[in-house]
């Protein structure tokens, strides 16, 4: 502490005057203190009064208020040496840095030049405002800039990263302020909703789904009525066209084929199906794993449409081939029976596979007859009795070739085989009164010969005879799998090879009566019969003709062909109020489609539509 004297000054006057009396007085006790001096102190210590204002953010200006400051006095923020700005005896600014310390637990050290001992030391005397949040946008898009708005979020100005995080994964923003951070919406996204941490004033501020990715809607289509194949547009709002594999798109559970994508709208492909109505409105998007639905007005015009399908090798235990369901399948006691080839060489046929339409079942039943040492061509050919269980099974050899199958029980007897000088291949056969009319088809093994010849098998006495032989038209007609309608005890018989246009009617007593020409006629014709009306159809020439017993007329049925699928024909069938159309598939479908090269494929079409 400094001390500094100063004598009082009086007029040269006072002096004159009061000298004498001084002599006087001192002369009359020596001892009586007089006081010639007066002491006046200063401190010129140095003196802090405020730190104002309290709160800021990183790099503001604060001042320091106080006394006696130096033009030399230092500042430290813990041993971080700070800039100052402005300083004289009473007040010091500087700028708050951008980093090195915790705002929270901090010391401001104040070098005044007094020495180390002499230091000033301020506790934390301000602090740094919190970040704010007050908008997060929500209209996203990937790869678009997203602006975060607030209040307090300062960073160094330059710095790019370490300031946003979404779900624990830094993102670098574009640009940042006090005000705002901007970002791009990051591609590779899992979820719509997303925790956002912010690190800004040296602090962190969670906020918890920060970041919510709006979810797509289903609004509509551009037409509500459509075709297997047709091209539609589905009405969209918040998708994300941009983004590969994070969408999906499913008609009635049927993933579509995108053509075109656009953030409101998807061009798409009407799918092959399966399809369980013509109601196929039941739409769904599927964005991050997680499905969103919506029923619109949509339905499917087209004649046939896919039902339901098989996998090729669930039927052939893992062998693929062309064609595996036979033409001998039937239909009886109110269910089609499929007869199934299990091998690529076509050798083997033991195996029936009952269908139930209504849940898409199929029941295995191996049928137990030897096949020990059959050779290629030996198959099995069916003929049933329409008793709701049976049906007579032909082996194409010479022995041990003709047996009574109980489909219900999936038991065999066996009966008198049928003799004759050459193998039947690709017979027909129909039971009348309970007998059974068999033959034409061909023999013969390298070289193929028609057989024009029918045989009856009398169940009741368990023996075979010649009925009949067709007329001949001509020296190549051949008969194998013909088509065969009945009406009034009475069979109409044609088609069977792409020459044999000349179509019969055939009556029990044995006679024939020759109807009208086949227009188109077609190898293998898939066959049903409503009423006194028969169908058949060749998926290779798409040739769908329908014959009217009674005017004895045929009708081309173009309305009736198939569309938008490309298969090989195997069996027809009419259950319910439905006429099912059963093939394989040939060729690559579009590889949304949940069935394969070879798979079976199932289509109906209502009854009515015939």
């Amino acid at each position: 502490m400094f001390y500094l004297k100063h004598l009082k000054r009086v007029s040269f006057l006072s002096n004159i005057f009061f000298i004498p009396c001084l002599f006087f007085l001192y002369s009359c006790d020596k001892n009586s203190p007089i006081d010639t001096e007066i002491e006046d102190v200063v401190d010129l210590t140095l003196k802090i009064e405020s730190v104002f204002p309290v709160k800021a953010d990183l790099g503001d200006t604060l001042s320091i208020v106080g006394k006696n400051f130096e033009r030399s006095v230092i500042l430290y923020l813990n041993e971080k040496k700070l800039d100052i700005l402005f300083n004289n005896d009473s007040l010091v600014k500087f700028r708050v840095p951008y980093d090195g310390f915790d705002p929270f637990d901090y010391k401001i050290k104040i070098d005044n030049g007094e020495g180390i001992e002499n230091i000033k030391i301020l506790t934390s005397p301000f602090q740094l405002f919190a970040p704010i949040v007050d908008s997060i946008p929500v209209n996203f898009k990937f790869g678009k800039e997203v602006v975060i708005y607030g209040k307090h979020l300062t960073n160094i100005p330059t710095r790019k990263t370490d300031i946003i995080y979404l779900d624990n994964e830094p993102i670098t923003v574009t640009s940042q302020n006090k005000d705002s951070i901007a970002f791009k919406l990051p591609n590779n996204l899992q979820n719509f909703d997303h925790n956002i941490l912010i690190k800004a004033q040296l602090q962190e501020l969670e906020i918890l789904n920060g970041i919510k990715i709006p979810q797509p809607t289903i609004t509509g289509a551009n037409k509500n009525e459509v075709k297997v194949g047709d091209e539609i547009m589905i009405y969209l709002s918040d998708f994300f066209p941009d983004i590969t594999g994070l969408n999906d798109f499913f008609i009635a559970e049927n993933k579509v084929e995108i053509t075109e994508r656009f953030r409101d709208s998807l061009l798409i492909k009407v799918p092959l199906g399966p399809y369980k109505s013509r109601d196929i409105g039941n739409l769904k998007i599927k964005m991050f794993n997680i499905d969103f639905k919506e029923n619109i007005d949509l339905n499917l015009i087209s004649k046939w449409y896919l039902w339901s399908y098989k996998h090729d090798r669930e039927l052939t235990n893992g062998i693929a081939g062309v064609g595996n369901l036979t033409f001998w399948s039937f239909y009886d006691n109110n269910s089609p029976y499929f007869n199934v080839f299990r091998n690529s060489n076509d050798v083997l046929n033991n195996v029936i596979y009952k269908y139930i339409p209504e849940n898409d079942e199929w029941e295995e039943s191996i049928i137990p007859i030897s096949t020990e040492d059959m050779g290629f061509g030996e198959v099995f050919y069916f003929f049933p009795t329409y008793d709701g269980e049976h049906t007579f099974i032909y082996i194409s050899r010479e022995t041990n070739n003709f047996f009574k199958y109980n489909f219900q029980t999936n038991t065999v007897t066996q009966l008198n085989d049928f003799v004759n000088n050459e193998l039947i291949r690709q017979p027909t056969g129909f039971v009348h009164n309970g007998e059974l009319y068999f033959g034409l088809g061909y023999t013969g093994a390298t070289s193929v010969f028609q057989n024009r010849k029918i045989w009856k098998y009398r169940e009741t006495n368990n023996s075979w005879e010649q009925a009949t032989e067709i007329p001949l038209v001509n020296d190549y007609d051949l008969r194998n799998a013909p088509s065969v309608f009945e009406n009034n005890g009475k069979f109409y018989i044609g088609n069977g090879e792409e020459r044999t246009t000349n179509f019969w009617e055939f009556s029990p007593d044995d006679t024939w009566v020759r109807k009208s020409d086949i227009p188109n006629p077609v190898q293998y014709a898939l066959n049903v019969q409503i009423d006194e009306r028969g169908f058949y159809y060749n998926s290779y020439l798409k040739n769908f003709w329908e014959y009217n017993i009674g005017s004895d007329q045929w009708i081309e049925r173009n309305d009736l062909k198939p569309e938008g699928y490309n298969f090989g024909n195997e069996y027809m069938f009419i259950h319910n109020n439905y006429v099912y159309l059963v093939g394989y598939q040939i060729g690559y479908p579009p590889s949304n489609s949940l069935f394969f090269n070879y798979d079976h494929i199932i289509l109906r079409t209502e009854l009515s539509n015939f």
